[in-house]
C-alpha cells in the first residue's frame, strides 16, 4: 500500500555527542588540563527520511476528504519508532504536533528502552547532578514514586533521572477521540528493568548495567490513571538459561513474563581462546515479553544503584 511501510517509520533517532575542551599545556606539563565538556544530541535525519522514501506522502496533502482517509490509513497501519537516546521529549512533541484527530487511529509505537540518565540522591532525598553521568537536565523525583516514610536517613547513591514528560505521553494518548487499543513496545537493548546484565560477580563496572523498576512502575501508574486503552510491552533477548534462572525474581518484581518457545531463539557462537587452541560454545538467546502487572500497592521509588562506587573522600559532598 502507498502509505504503509513494512518496517517502523522513524520519527526520531539520535545519540549524544561529546566534545572535551582542554586548557593548552604550559611548559613542564605532560598533558593539557581538562576544562569542560560540550554535549549535544545529533539527530539522524537520514534515517528519518529513509523510512519515508518509499511512501506516497503527497496523498496526505490532497483535498480534505482524501487526505483524511489517507491519514487514518497512515497512522493506523504503521508503527512509529523513537530510537536511541530520545528522553521522551520528542515523543511528546510529535504526539502534540499530529493532533488529537490523528492520535485516534494510532495502534503502534516502538520506543527504545535505554537505561535512564542518572542523578545522585543524598540521604536527605535531595538530588544532584553527577559530573559525568547526568547528561539531561536534572529532574525532580516524580511524585508518584514515593520515598519511604520512616525516620531513618535514605540511602545515598545514583538514582534514575526520569523526564516527567513520560506522564504527558499517556495524558495525550488518553485524549484521543477513539477508544482503539494502542500498543507501546519498549525495545530492551541489553538490560531489562529490575536486573542487570551478565550478573557476573567479577564484573569491573557492574554499576553500568543497573536498570531499576522506576520507569516501568511509573509508566504503569500513568497508564492506569490516564488511559486503559494502552498496552505497554517490554521486549528483548537474553541468554535462555540466564533468563530462566531469573524468572521467579522477575515475577516478584511485578512482571508478567512470557518466554517465547525455543524455535524462536537466536543462536550465537562464543569463542574461547587458549594458548594452544580455540573452542566454540553455542549460546541460545531467547526472546521474551514483559508486561508490568497492575499496581495495587503504594508505589515506592527504587533504592539507589546498589553497585555504585564513589571515592570515600568525595562522600562529604554527596551523602
Amino acid at each position: 500500500m502507498a502509505l504503509v511501510s513494512a518496517s517502523p517509520i522513524v520519527v526520531w533517532k539520535g545519540e549524544w555527542q561529546f566534545d572535551a575542551q582542554y586548557i593548552p599545556k604550559t611548559e613542564g606539563q605532560l598533558y593539557p588540563q581538562f576544562s569542560s565538556m560540550v554535549r549535544w544530541k545529533l539527530v539522524d535525519q537520514e534515517a528519518i527520511s529513509a523510512s519515508l522514501k518509499d511512501l506516497e506522502m503527497n496523498i496526505l496533502l490532497c483535498n480534505k476528504v482524501v487526505s483524511r482517509e489517507a491519514a487514518i490509513v497512515f497512522y493506523k497501519m504503521n508503527t512509529f519508532s523513537f530510537s536511541r537516546q530520545h528522553n521522551w521529549d520528542p515523543i511528546v512533541s510529535w504526539l502534540g504536533a499530529i493532533g488529537a484527530e490523528n492520535r485516534g487511529p494510532l495502534q503502534s509505537l516502538d520506543i527504545d528502552a535505554r537505561q535512564p540518565d542518572e542523578a545522585w540522591q543524598r540521604s536527605s532525598g535531595e538530588r544532584l547532578r553527577l559530573q559525568h553521568q547526568t547528561k539531561e537536565q536534572l529532574y525532580p523525583r516524580h511524585p508518584y514514586l514515593q520515598l519511604r516514610n520512616d525516620e531513618t536517613p535514605l540511602k545515598y547513591g545514583p538514582v534514575e533521572n526520569i523526564n516527567p514528560a513520560v506522564e504527558t505521553v499517556f495524558v495525550l494518548l488518553g485524549r484521543r477521540p477513539s477508544y482503539q487499543k494502542i500498543t507501546i513496545t519498549m525495545q530492551v537493548s541489553r538490560v531489562y528493568p529490575g536486573m542487570r546484565l551478565g550478573r557476573d560477580p567479577f564484573s569491573q563496572s557492574p554499576e553500568r548495567d543497573w536498570f531499576s523498576m522506576d520507569l516501568p512502575n511509573l509508566m504503569e501508574k500513568c497508564r492506569s490513571l490516564h488511559t486503559r486503552n494502552v498496552e505497554v510491552l517490554w521486549k528483548g533477548e537474553d541468554e535462555r538459561k540466564e533468563f530462566e534462572e531469573q524468572h521467579s525474581r522477575l515475577k516478584s518484581l511485578g512482571w508478567d513474563v512470557t518466554l517465547l518457545p525455543t524455535k524462536e531463539d537466536t543462536i550465537q557462537l562464543i569463542s574461547h581462546y587458549y594458548s594452544t587452541h580455540t573452542t566454540f560454545e553455542e549460546s541460545r538467546n531467547a526472546k521474551y515479553i514483559l508486561r508490568r502487572e497492575e499496581i495495587t500497592e503504594p508505589l515506592l521509588a527504587s533504592e539507589p544503584n546498589p553497585y555504585h562506587w564513589i571515592e570515600p573522600q568525595a562522600l562529604k559532598d554527596y551523602d
